[in-house]
């Protein structure tokens, strides 16, 4: 499982880096849903948008949402009138520090980890977790065996997070297979190490395993095409900004997030990875 200072060494990088990138109304940093001429924006929208109805959110349901980020969930609660029970959970105090300068009427933040927090007692309506399943594992609890109890500690703290057959959404990204070049395990190893320390991708069948004893999946949706176009919309974002980033972050990291992104679409691009959405409802 990645440390609190694993996250936040990744996380806690100054939002102003991620606003050269990301998209500028959300900040989302995930896959968005794309259809023919969308841009970016439009992208997100509508991700967020078939989120909320998925889960059925409206202006009387709690929701929990865990791994909030810089709150692209937090506004789209914001801007649909349902945040006046949205909980948001972020062990990085510069997304928190974020979210409630850009947002001045901004719903209740914790700056805690979900295991602290499914010690609180209170139950939600929904759950929402979006790209922060794979933080729950490392690379080395997936090797040696041991990462199903990790993500059967997420799914049985989720349903203690719950009401009553309360829906999870899962939005991660997921291995489908492993390397099997040199090129594809040295893209592998610089995502594993270098960006995303003490993390590991899930994969379809061990979360499956994970959450049976408490979750029943009702929704499993693959589309990887919905992360390449968006990394590609991240890419060109970037590149569209190389002066801005390097005056303000130096060359070696803007060359930093441009590998990044490019070993990602690659991976994705491969089949090694795929974009998983999953929804699920407590037993």
């Amino acid at each position: 499982m990645a440390s609190t200072a694993e996250v936040r060494s990744h996380y806690d990088t100054p939002a102003a880096l991620f606003e050269l990138f990301l998209d500028d109304h959300y900040l989302s940093y995930s896959a968005g849903q794309w259809q023919d001429h969308d841009d970016l924006e439009t992208a997100q929208t509508r991700n967020l948008t078939a989120i909320t109805h998925t889960i059925a959110l409206d202006a009387d349901k709690s929701v929990l949402d865990i791994g909030c980020g810089w709150g692209a969930f937090t506004c789209q609660c914001l801007e649909q009138a349902t945040h006046a029970h949205y909980l948001g959970l972020t062990p990085s105090p510069a997304q928190i520090a974020y979210i409630k300068h850009r947002f001045p009427n901004h719903p209740a933040l914790r700056e805690t980890t979900w295991q602290s927090y499914a010690q609180n007692g209170q139950r939600f309506d929904a759950l929402v977790a979006l790209e922060s399943t794979e933080h729950i594992a490392s690379y080395k609890s997936r090797r040696d065996g041991t990462a199903i109890k990790e993500y059967r500690h997420f799914f049985q703290s989720c349903a203690e997070l719950s009401k009553d057959h309360a829906p999870l959404y899962l939005q991660t990204s997921a291995v489908q297979r492993l390397p099997r070049t040199r090129a594809e395990l040295k893209d592998w190893n610089f995502l594993l190490h270098a960006v995303f320390a003490g993390s590991a991708l899930p994969d379809l069948p061990i979360l499956e395993q994970a959450s049976d004893g408490s979750h029943t999946i009702t929704q499993c949706d693959w589309n990887a095409e919905d992360y390449i176009k968006t990394l590609q919309a991240w890419c060109k974002r970037l590149r569209s900004n190389e002066d801005t980033f390097i005056a303000k972050f130096g060359r070696r990291q803007y060359h930093f997030y441009q590998t990044y992104l490019e070993s990602c679409i690659r991976l994705f691009d491969s089949g090694i990875a795929n974009l998983l959405r999953l929804r699920l409802e407590k037993k």
